[in-house]
């Protein structure tokens, strides 16, 4: 399966109940399983340049989280990080996923983290055999959100939002990718289709205050990156000014003995340099 073209990639979705929510996901390939998680404020679709790659290698499981994507958005709601943690343990559970590899992006870091924190120790249910993280807020710290981010996330959040049209988008995605590799129109087109699907400008405020509940729960989560005893790896796109060059020296630091990667990108390895992405994944995933 392609899912390059968002038609395709809505076509192809299929849906699971977890709780009172469905959430969207898709799977594709043979071979150990890895669960891909997207980051703010887009969806699963991120992964399409690298999707058919990983496919031949391994069972790819990827899900729109809550409130992102296909997936639903309640509203109100209360979005938690450790809930989407939750919730996605939750899906991999009733696909028969015991245990498994994370390739995690952005907002997606903070998921992958809580959930190795909620799936440590003895007798977790979910077996996490290794983690690469693409740029993203893994040391809340160092995080630098655009204004905007700070804007939705404020009191005039809801207004802000509203307001927003695909230029905005474009504006801010601009901002945080590489000068050498800006953001395609095709990319800004689906994503803001993605955004705006079951009304999802409406929930973007509550789903910022992932960057609070990063900040309560940063060192827990770093002190679980320290202690579980399995590979990671931090591919950074150094051009980010949200979580590049400074994210990428605090990582080599406190992991030294762990893989870092940088790239002449910004905050979307992904899409600005997937072929190199893909490439150092494998390295990472044939080294550790």
């Amino acid at each position: 399966m392609s899912y390059a073209d968002l038609g395709i990639y809505e076509q192809n979705h299929k849906r699971i109940r977890v709780g009172n929510h469905e959430l969207a996901y898709w799977q594709a390939g043979e071979g150990d399983d890895l669960l891909l998680i997207h980051g703010f404020p887009s969806a699963a679709w991120d992964w399409h340049p690298i999707w058919e790659n990983l496919c031949q290698q391994y069972r790819v499981t990827a899900v729109d989280l809550l409130g992102f994507g296909l997936s639903d958005k309640p509203h109100p709601h209360r979005y938690q990080v450790v809930e989407q943690a939750d919730l996605v343990s939750e899906v991999l559970a009733k696909l028969g996923i015991e245990k498994l590899h994370v390739l995690a992006h952005d907002y997606g870091d903070s998921v992958a983290q809580a959930m190795l924190t909620l799936h440590s120790g003895e007798g977790a249910k979910l077996q996490i055999e290794s983690v690469c993280f693409l740029n993203g807020g893994i040391f809340p710290h160092l995080h630098r959100p655009l204004l905007t981010q700070t804007l939705l996330k404020g009191m005039f959040g809801p207004l802000i939002a509203k307001g927003m049209g695909p230029s905005s988008l474009k504006k801010s995605f601009t901002r945080i990718f590489g000068d050498a590799t800006p953001p395609k129109e095709n990319e800004i087109e689906s994503l803001w289709q993605l955004l705006n699907t079951n009304q999802g400008k409406r929930v973007l405020p509550s789903l910022l205050t992932y960057i609070d509940e990063r900040k309560a729960m940063g060192d827990v989560w770093t002190n679980t990156m320290k202690t579980c005893g399995i590979p990671l790896c931090f591919i950074n796109g150094v051009q980010d000014p949200i979580s590049g060059a400074h994210m990428a020296d605090e990582f080599e630091t406190l992991f030294t003995l762990q893989r870092l990667v940088r790239l002449d990108c910004g905050h979307y390895p992904q899409l600005e340099m997937p072929d190199l992405v893909l490439q150092h994944y494998r390295e990472f995933r044939a080294t550790s």
